[in-house]
């Protein structure tokens, strides 16, 4: 026998490995051969650049503001850390002293953080 008795295996999990394992070899030769069957078919609307169903104001692609990149990374760090905060807030009433105080500590260091993000200007865009 490959698995001990006493341990409680998981098929589920097994049998969706398996499948994933199985399929992925035919979703793979589906997409090398349906591929350059959408090059078949160029035309000047595939080919030019989309902004929003208008004619491009320039041939040539301009350069994007960096503050702009800074401003989605800022974005995606509070998304997480309200992520992290949820169970938090789901069990606010069972919670312990102790965990109060790392979720206070994690809340004030994020206060620090915005404070230090406004004083280094990351969010004045002028």
């Amino acid at each position: 026998m490959f698995f001990r008795q006493d341990i409680d295996f998981n098929y589920s999990a097994f049998i969706l490995i398996c499948e994933i394992l199985l399929f992925s070899p035919f979703v793979y030769m589906a997409l090398k051969f349906l591929t350059p069957l959408s090059y078949l078919k160029r035309s000047i609307a595939k080919l030019s650049a989309y902004e929003c169903g208008f004619n491009p104001y320039s041939l040539r692609r301009t350069q994007i503001d960096i503050k702009f990149y800074l401003l989605a990374l800022l974005f995606l760090v509070f998304d997480i850390e309200i992520l992290i905060l949820l169970p938090f807030i789901l069990g606010l009433y069972e919670n312990s002293f102790f965990e109060f105080t790392i979720t206070f500590i994690f809340l004030l260091s994020i206060f620090i953080g915005i404070l230090w993000e406004i004083n280094s200007g990351v969010l004045v865009f002028t």
